[in-house]
């Protein structure tokens, strides 16, 4: 039977969507189904994959990514419904990831019974604005940054962007999520019955991709000892201002270095306000990376400061399943599902610069800690997340909805 999966690319984009799209690909695959993913992307054409067929549909307007995500989902049932009229099986299923699951939604009534719609759920809109908003201080990053995001935020509070995301929920079959807080959120923001909603396990890979940009700053001499690295796409709610504040005070008291893997639309601000804090040669950014391994191979410590999460941290599951120590915080969205503070990671309140810096010296200083911390990740990990422990619940999904 045939599987659409509705995300981002997992080879050609960054970020956690991409990742996810790996992951449940690579399960559907070990279940025997068909497995195609829908993707935008700056080029179009069909691919085979070791994990799946990946469809890349172009877009010009490609770069306006979540403001967009209405017409994204018209673009995907419509490609869909090209597929499916040359078609005569007796059912297809689509399996959605966040918002992109829309494109299902909207072919849901016109094929029925004939399709399942599944969506992997994360966060609501409002949720991840609001943090976002939030987490761009005017003082780190001007006060015309600071009035783009309010604007964001009251534009995806709308009712038009809201009605959207309703409907979606309001179609699937069965929502998927990974964390309780997720589905406390979907049934505070729209009232989601909860027994439509599904806790399952899931799991991580760190792989190869091949980003249409990548970055000419990855020059291994930045890999100098004790290395501090974080890997996430840095949009406002990551936090990495803070970050770059907590460096500040830690280089005061001794020598560290940092590598923050990613790109996303902060990044050249927090390049300026690296150096404006005057730590810009111990601190180094390196874009987009396809390959984040030979970074979390050196690291001595991992450290993502998140304001928000929408559903864990697959940049922090990572560090876990290759036993680096881990620092983050308190922030809504999981972490604190995955992580046992002061056990297999150090937890601190999101937005405490003091505490974030104190935490990075303690485990950079304390070598019996960190292996220790290292060693308890790997076992929480191993514990908690595996690939048939995935494929299992999304099988158990599909098979009580008949297909």
């Amino acid at each position: 039977m045939k599987v659409f999966v509705l995300s981002k690319s997992p080879f050609q984009e960054p970020g956690g969507y991409a990742a996810y799209a790996y992951s449940l690909s690579k399960c559907l695959q070990s279940l025997g189904y068909e497995t195609h993913v829908v993707a935008l992307s700056s080029r179009s054409g069909i691919e085979g994959t070791s994990v799946a067929t990946v469809h890349s549909l172009r877009s010009k307007l490609s770069f306006l990514r979540t403001v967009a995500y209405p017409l994204w989902g018209f673009y995907f049932a419509r490609y869909i419904d090209k597929i499916m009229k040359k078609e005569r099986t007796k059912g297809f299923i689509i399996h959605g990831i966040g918002p992109y699951g829309l494109g299902g939604a909207f072919l849901k009534k016109k094929y029925k019974k004939r399709m399942l719609l599944v969506t992997s759920y994360f966060t609501t809109l409002g949720d991840e604005v609001y943090w976002i908003k939030r987490a761009v201080k005017a003082c780190d990053y001007g006060i015309l940054s600071s009035l783009k995001y309010i604007f964001a935020y009251y534009a995806f509070n709308s009712s038009f962007f809201k009605w959207f995301e309703k409907f979606l929920l309001k179609e699937c079959d069965a929502i998927i999520v990974h964390y309780d807080s997720s589905k406390k959120l979907l049934m505070k923001d729209y009232n989601v019955d909860m027994n439509k909603i599904v806790k399952i396990p899931y799991y991580v890979d760190v792989y190869e991709r091949r980003l249409k940009k990548n970055s000419e700053k990855t020059s291994r001499s930045f890999l100098k000892k004790p290395l501090c690295v974080t890997v996430c796409r840095q949009d406002p709610r990551k936090g990495i201002n803070y970050l770059l504040h907590a460096f500040k005070i830690v280089l005061q008291k001794r020598e560290i270095n940092a590598v923050i893997v990613g790109g996303g639309p902060m990044l050249q601000k927090n390049e300026v306000l690296a150096k404006r804090l005057g730590i810009e040669k111990k601190v180094h950014f390196t874009g987009n990376v396809d390959d984040i391994f030979p970074f979390l191979q050196h690291a001595d410590v991992f450290v993502l400061p998140t304001l928000q999460e929408g559903s864990g941290s697959i940049a922090i599951l990572e560090a876990l399943k290759m036993g680096i120590p881990v620092i983050s915080t308190t922030c809504s969205g999981g972490i604190d599902e995955d992580i046992e503070n002061g056990v297999s990671g150090i937890l601190v309140p999101p937005e405490d610069v003091f505490s974030l810096a104190e935490a990075i010296q303690k485990v950079v200083l304390d070598k019996t800690l960190a292996s220790l911390l290292g060693e308890n990740a790997i076992k929480a990990y191993r514990k908690k997340f595996s690939m048939e422990a995935m494929a299992k619940g999304i099988e158990k999904v599909y098979s009580s909805l008949g297909f």
